[in-house]
This record gives structure tokens, sequence and C-alpha cells, in this order.
């Protein structure tokens, strides 16, 4: 069994595809560094999905109060009512 084709390449000094390699190597080196740095920066992450889920519970209980609003209301004057006859 030989080598692989790119390997028997850049060992023959075919810059083409040396340089080639090089090329997809320092993009992998940066890919994997971005990856690192937003790895490492998980607080502000945690506190932007912290946000976004109050804010979802928020719209919700809003929307289910206006959808809900009158049956909400007569139960509370309902309630209200049987307070204050005991």
């Amino acid at each position: 069994m030989g080598r692989p084709a790119h390997a028997a390449a850049i060992s023959s000094g075919d810059t083409a595809v040396s340089d080639r390699y090089k090329e997809v190597g320092g993009m992998v080196r940066l890919w994997t560094a971005y990856q690192s740095r937003f790895i490492q920066d998980e607080e502000g992450a945690s506190m932007v999905e912290y946000a976004l889920l109050v804010a979802l519970i928020a719209v919700v209980v809003i929307a289910a109060a206006l959808f809900l609003g009158e049956q909400i209301s007569s139960k509370f004057s309902e309630v209200g009512a049987t307070l204050e006859a005991n």
C-alpha cells in the first residue's frame, strides 16, 4: 500500500497542493480559535438566553390575559363576592 496522493504531492514539493493544505490548515485554526472564544464567553450568552425566556413568558402571560380577560375578571368577581358574603 502506498501513501495517499496528497501526501505524495506534498512531500514531492508540489507547491500548489502544499499551499492549498496550508490555507485549509490556517482556516481550520481560525475556525477553532473562534469556537473556543465563543465557548469560553458563555456568561453573556446565558444572560441573553434568560432575557429571551423572560420576554417569551411575558408575551405568553399577556396573550393569555387578553384572550381570557373576561373569564378571569368574572372569576375574580365571583371569588370577591363569596368572600364578602362570609
